[in-house]
């Protein structure tokens, strides 16, 4: 079986994990904060501090921006689960929104018009990869004092075109996404684009916010009684990030060579695929194709060896019960795409039975 998703790991990474285990300090230590450092600096962001997982990142972002029970909080629709227990943990009302008609991200449209005097946060999630439109959000935010988060969980190292070209250099300018908003969030879950097995961070340029953050992560060794969390990250996780980090280039470059590969090859075939465009570059976390009969494609793929998903397991609005016209985009991407492997430990013959299975069963089904 050729699993939809996997770590990469290797034996650097074992070897960090060994040191760790080897000094007898395997709790939150100096190599949390080393992580923290780092990844602060690779996404060109002053503060970062890191958690346990990235749902508890999004809730502590959202009690370090003071939302508490009856503030509205925008979230798209067309994203996990978990995105909205951290909305529901702080006691806010979750206000959903559809996403773009050509890609999985949050519409700007949708936004602006679900936006009153209650709205105290927009959570943008970068889908699959794709930067979303934060440009457009940010001009939101100076409008109309509204902060951002932005999650990292699928998009860490993918940017969006500032402008159009630097003066006197004629070279195009990309910002990395994270670093618009007001606080950002990651997860590094076992199958993310790195790995600290489980694992989050939260990153901002304002020192207030993280500070809050960190007060609220440890509950242990306080002065005076309040709701804390036991959210800390451990020296083991820290270890295996640091040297996941360090290959963090090498994975979103085998991902982008595996991508091109498939859109080569789709395109010879008139298998529709999520494609990205001049203003963003990907980081190809899910490669995703279009197909209406998605579901019969996803088992024939698995009976021919192949595994392959819905990107996104359910929408939110349909957990809710509110009415799917209401989110007519989510509701054709949901039905329509299916999301095949692509990671960086994919060898070629893999790659090969991909291609084959998936232009087969095109033909096969008439997709």
């Amino acid at each position: 079986m050729i699993y939809h998703s996997t770590p990469s790991l290797n034996e650097q990474d074992k070897e960090a994990l060994i040191n760790v285990y080897s000094s007898g300090f395997i709790a939150e230590g100096p190599l949390v904060s080393r992580f923290e450092e780092e990844i602060a600096n690779f996404n060109n962001i002053k503060y970062a501090c890191a958690v346990n997982s990235g749902t508890s990142a999004l809730h502590l972002a959202l009690l370090a921006l003071n939302i508490e029970k009856s503030d509205e909080v925008i979230l798209p629709s067309y994203v996990c689960t978990a995105v909205l227990n951290a909305v529901n943990y702080v006691g806010a009302i979750p206000v959903l929104v559809d996403t773009n008609i050509d890609n999985p991200n949050i519409s700007y449209n949708d936004v602006e018009k679900k936006l009153n005097k209650k709205t105290k946060v927009i959570i943008i999630p970068h889908m699959f990869g794709l930067p979303a439109d934060i440009n457009k959000f940010v001009i939101l935010r100076k409008r109309y004092g509204i902060p951002i988060i932005e999650d990292l969980a699928q998009s860490l190292g993918a940017s969006l075109l500032v402008n159009n070209i630097e003066e006197n250099n004629n070279i195009p300018s990309y910002k990395l996404v994270g670093s618009w908003g007001d606080i950002s969030i990651v997860s590094f879950y076992t199958t993310k684009l790195m790995t600290t097995s489980n694992g989050g961070m939260v990153l901002s340029d304002n020192k207030y916010l993280i500070d809050r953050v960190r007060e609220l992560k440890d509950f242990d060794q306080r002065e005076k009684y309040k709701i804390r969390f036991n959210y800390k990250m451990t020296d083991l996780q820290a270890a295996l990030g640091l040297s996941q980090l360090s290959q963090l280039a090498y994975f979103i470059q085998k991902r982008r060579e595996i991508a091109g590969i498939y859109s080569s090859v789709f395109s010879n075939h008139s298998i529709k695929y999520l494609q990205s465009d001049k203003d963003r570059k990907s980081v190809y976390y899910r490669f995703i194709i279009f197909t209406d009969k998605a579901e019969s494609l996803i088992e024939k793929c698995k009976k021919e060896g192949v595994m392959c998903i819905r990107p996104v397991f359910k929408p939110l609005h349909r957990y809710l019960g509110i009415d799917g016209e209401l989110f007519a985009n989510t509701e054709n991407i949901y039905k329509r795409f299916v999301s095949i492997p692509i990671y960086p430990s994919l060898d070629e013959n893999q790659r090969d039975i991909i291609i084959r299975t998936l232009t087969s069963l095109f033909k096969e089904i008439n997709c």
